[in-house]
């Protein structure tokens, strides 16, 4: 999906190309499992099958960082620059006009999993702000080409359909 919410919002590709991960349990009917990841797959949905706790330690890395992050650095703008919000800023933000409501119930039922991803993501922000205090461009350059390499590795539109 998107950021946005309600049926106006709504696409007949939303689903396109997306990926789709189901978490069945030993509880799950084998029939069942089939009949829902057919109707993902008709939908035009890439389906991985993965077991609930490793979606979840996952979503905390990949979808919930994300969000954190950007509502974190929307929070880190003091009001008198705002007017002066680049392209950049609105990019980087632009999730954190996501649900505060569905995020903070998100962060409450995977707590565990996203304070591991927090602390990860404040040590490289530390170690970024270490670098850049004592005037090291090579850890900078390190960091930031590594950080380049996994970026562009994303497969285009196999994860975010909302290019």
């Amino acid at each position: 999906g998107s950021e946005k919410k309600g049926v106006e919002y709504s696409r007949d590709d939303l689903f396109a190309n997306a990926q789709c991960l189901m978490t069945p349990t030993d509880k799950t009917l084998p029939v069942t499992k089939e009949k829902i990841k057919h109707m993902w797959t008709k939908i035009g949905a890439h389906v991985k099958i993965i077991s609930p706790e490793v979606h979840d330690e996952a979503l905390s890395f990949v979808s919930h960082l994300p969000h954190l992050s950007a509502f974190g650095l929307i929070n880190s703008i003091p009001d008198q620059f705002m007017e002066f919000a680049s392209q950049g800023l609105k990019d980087a933000t632009r999730i954190a006009s996501s649900s505060p409501e569905m995020w903070s119930d998100i962060c409450m039922a995977n707590a565990k999993n996203i304070v591991v991803s927090l602390d990860q993501y404040v040590k490289i922000l530390s170690d970024i702000r270490n670098a850049i205090a004592a005037k090291d461009q090579e850890t900078l350059l390190t960091s930031f080409t590594n950080a380049n390499t996994k970026r562009n590795g994303i497969l285009p539109d196999a994860v975010d359909n909302n290019n």
